[in-house]
């Protein structure tokens, strides 16, 4: 009996110690009628989705901003026009800001008013884009390794290095960067060669790390999550969690191709919002740690 006890006791404290599995997100809603849409942020002030649409080639200023309600439906198509291939987004302070393959913009989220600030040349393809507390905007090169900032009204390189081929996604969280990789574009994205994993920036000595375990695949957008990132894997359709420390959990495989820059509120009762570009659509899940 006492080794029963013993042996039960054992199990239980194991099963204490090992991390929950997190739940398969719900959809909640989908909209569509986008134009290849790459990027979703939310707007606590205007209580609003805002959506990047590429619509158009690297050459073409056709690109623009939509605007959604809350439950999914269509605000404004059209809320904000004249941007080159606008990709990834972020929210601060009423501010959309924006990267363009060409430059970071800012839209005023009151007037729809578009600023750019157009990036040095030799930039390639700027695509994901945060915002430190400080007011610093970090904007990723993906076809360049590189990651560029916009201060004081001008855009400049930040850091370039080996370690960041194939950046993507980038999230400020204190003071690091996370980033995630798609893979090897040095052959251009029809023979991309996944890498697929995440990594960190101390921000003040631009020393790189690794952040958690490697999920091969080819990952576009990241955001914060309890206790790590949520990625998401162009190629795939899945959401992936990956923990700062233990293995990476895929917690929703759709199938679907180009799941792009989400973004992910756990405060709005775990929203995840996803645009698929090659659908033409956004897809809302909740989502529960």
């Amino acid at each position: 009996m006492n080794k029963l006890i013993s042996s039960l006791s054992v199990a239980a404290l194991f099963a204490a110690a090992a991390p929950a599995m997190a739940a398969e997100p719900v959809e909640l809603w989908r909209t569509t009628g986008f134009t290849a849409p790459e990027s979703v942020s939310y707007d606590p002030g205007t209580d609003a989705f805002y959506v990047t649409n590429v619509n158009g080639d690297a050459e073409g200023a056709a690109g623009f901003i939509s605007k959604l309600n809350r439950d999914g439906t269509i605000a404004e198509e059209r809320f904000a026009e004249g941007l080159t291939r606008p990709l990834g987004t972020a929210i601060a302070d009423g501010v959309l800001y924006v990267a363009t393959v060409n430059s970071i913009a800012t839209v005023d989220l009151a007037s729809g008013e578009v600023t750019q600030y157009p990036a040095p040349e030799g930039t390639n393809m700027l695509n994901g884009i945060d915002v430190a507390e400080d007011g610093t905007v970090y904007a990723t090169d993906t076809m360049a390794g590189s990651i560029y900032a916009l201060q004081d009204g001008t855009v400049s390189l930040w850091l370039q290095d080996p370690a960041l081929a194939g950046i993507n996604g980038i999230e400020v969280d204190g003071e690091r960067l996370i980033i995630v990789r798609m893979g090897d574009l040095s052959n251009g994205f029809a023979n991309i060669s996944p890498i697929g994993d995440a990594k960190q920036i101390n921000i003040a000595s631009k020393e790189i790390s690794d952040f958690g375990q490697t999920e091969i695949g080819i990952f576009d957008g990241v955001d914060m999550a309890e206790g790590g990132v949520l990625a998401a894997d162009y190629a795939g359709g899945k959401l992936v969690f990956i923990p700062e420390e233990g293995a990476p959990e895929t917690i929703l495989d759709t199938g679907m191709l180009s799941f792009a820059d989400h973004h992910y509120y756990p405060e709005l009762d775990g929203l995840v919002i996803v645009p698929v570009t090659q659908s033409n659509v956004v897809i809302a899940y909740s989502w529960q740690q």
